[in-house]
């Protein structure tokens, strides 16, 4: 993303509700390997995104494991989306991403 795009700005930011990564309107996710890292640093300068270094778990989250509420927003363990941007790409690329993080 560039930066002159036209983004609405969400409103500030509350430092405690986002070190706890319970109020967030943008869940990034990728099966790994394929730059959710580099959307998450984008998109973090205009809304509240999931953590980009991973450290809440929701990065690379099966599909699975959420649950659709009313069809406008999804939620795992209580932390609600409005908007979900999915990152894809080249499957190689995950499985190397995944050799060199976790050696398997």
């Amino acid at each position: 993303l560039s930066d002159n795009i036209n983004l609405h700005r969400s409103p500030p930011i509350d430092e405690n509700v986002t070190a706890a990564g319970i109020f967030c309107d943008t869940l990034v996710t990728s099966q790994g390997g394929v730059g959710s890292t580099s959307y998450l640093r984008q998109f973090e300068k205009y809304a509240r995104t999931n953590d980009i270094g991973d450290r809440d778990g929701l990065k690379h989250k099966a599909a699975s494991c959420w649950k659709s509420h009313n069809s406008s927003s999804i939620s795992f363990n209580g932390r609600c989306f409005s908007k979900v941007l999915v990152v894809i790409g080249d499957p190689l690329h995950t499985i190397e991403s995944t050799w060199r993080r976790f050696g398997v």
